[in-house]
């Protein structure tokens, strides 16, 4: 009776989402053609009929998530585009089984991720470009089959059995393609996949859904009544702006922005709940973050660990006698991969305007923002950490007061919200500079 309930709440709450989507207050981006209507409300019936099928016959419930993502992959992209990036994705699979080091892997690696590109920018009027993009479009495949590949070369043993069906699975699995979604990795799901049927997971993913249902609809309500302005509105109207309106602008900017993305992560892990992977929510509340390391780590925990995973360990590994310069080390590594994995979703939209410019811009925001998170790692790594009876006097003085922590909290805010300007004009295609009238409006006093 419980389950019957659960699954009549999942159905209404599908049914709001694409109520609220055909009268334009309900977006969620990832797949190509998801915002067609037919095709966004194929997606919903599709995942609601796996999602049945799964808690009825869930020792089937991998076969059966596989089977509809490949017809959700094959209706979404067309059979062309999908044919394509199956036969890439399977070259690139048999790359990652060779027995080599992942050094020796990453060259033909890469050269299987740049032909699609060298080829659009020798032919930009090919027929073929809109199936080689799609390799790049798909769930983040770049970023997350990188991550499998070094999964499959440092833990190898751990994904024993698997085999390409499994991996397949973690690339088209159509939660993952329905919304943007951080290069969650190929350990967390199968990890996470659970042979029998939970009721309570199956609730927790629906209350997931609900929320990021929430999110989103209060993204689209604010920014069609013009609550949440638009980047090129704030930067039209630079010159009108004075600190005040230009820091109110900028918190705006960040709140728009976090309703996109946890909205987006909330709905990809409920609905992953929902059909049997017991994982982790992806963000922790990150308007809550004292300083911009904590936000960092609250803000989308799945690409933290990404960046931590391919970054931060293998450079601090390897420097770990001299920890305040493996903090260091380990720190500018994860955020110049954080840079060049947005060059990746930029490469994804503007496939034929990619220069060496817009390569380094796109690293800008992630050079600044990760100087401060590398600056708060310093301060952890050097702060004298006390023992014995002097860590109990501390513990029990309590945490700061509320004054202070609320103080902390709009200043990190504040600075993260500042550093979200430089992220915005290479993802829209804009000069850097534009953002310069905008922070010219922080000098400007109110009359």
């Amino acid at each position: 009776m419980k389950r019957t309930y659960t699954f009549v709440i999942l159905a209404l709450l599908l049914a709001c989402a694409y109520a609220l989507h055909t009268r334009g207050y309900f977006y969620a981006v990832g797949g190509v053609g998801t915002h067609v209507g037919w095709r966004f409300a194929f997606t919903l019936t599709l995942f609601f009929v796996t999602a049945a099928v799964g808690a009825v016959l869930p020792r089937w419930r991998l076969p059966v998530v596989f089977v509809s993502s490949l017809l959700h992959l094959f209706v979404m992209h067309l059979p062309l585009r999908a044919t394509v990036a199956l036969a890439i994705w399977i070259v690139f699979y048999m790359l990652v089984q060779l027995r080599l080091s992942w050094w020796l892997k990453g060259i033909p690696v890469l050269a299987l991720y740049a032909a699609p590109l060298l080829l659009i920018e020798l032919d930009p009027t090919s027929a073929l470009n809109s199936a080689l993009v799609v390799c790049f479009c798909v769930s983040n495949f770049a970023l997350r089959s990188v991550l499998y590949a070094y999964e499959a070369t440092k833990k190898r043993e751990l994904l024993e059995g698997t085999g390409l069906v499994g991996y397949l699975l973690c690339l088209v699995a159509s939660p993952l393609t329905l919304v943007n979604f951080a290069p969650i990795g190929f350990l967390v799901l199968l990890r996470g996949l659970k042979k029998e049927h939970d009721h309570s997971m199956l609730w927790r993913g629906v209350k997931e859904i609900a929320l990021g249902i929430a999110f989103l609809t209060a993204f689209q309500i604010g920014s069609k009544i013009n609550a949440l302005p638009d980047y090129m509105e704030v930067v039209a109207t630079a010159d009108e702006l004075h600190v005040v309106t230009a820091f109110v602008a900028c918190h705006l900017l960040l709140l728009k922005f976090f309703l996109k993305v946890a909205g987006d992560i909330h709905l990809a892990v409920g609905m992953l709940r929902v059909l049997g992977f017991d994982i982790a929510s992806g963000t922790e509340r990150p308007y809550l973050a004292r300083n911009v390391l904590e936000f960092w780590r609250r803000w989308n925990t799945y690409y933290r660990d990404y960046l931590l995973t391919l970054g931060y360990y293998p450079v601090a590994a390897a420097l770990k006698r001299r920890p305040i310069l493996a903090a260091a080390a380990g720190g500018a590594a994860a955020f110049v991969l954080s840079g060049f994995a947005h060059v990746v979703q930029f490469v994804a939209r503007h496939p034929r305007e990619l220069t060496l410019q817009r390569f380094l811009e796109g690293h800008v925001w992630a050079i600044v923002f990760g100087a401060f998170v590398i600056a708060w790692m310093l301060r952890e790594v050097t702060r004298p950490r006390p023992v014995g009876a002097s860590a109990t006097i501390r513990k029990e003085a309590g945490p700061l007061t509320w004054f202070r922590q609320a103080g902390a909290i709009v200043a990190t805010l504040s600075v993260v919200s500042l550093i979200l300007l430089l992220y915005y004009p290479p993802l829209l295609n804009l000069q850097l500079s534009t953002c310069v009238g905008v922070l010219k409006a922080f000098l400007r006093f109110p009359s």
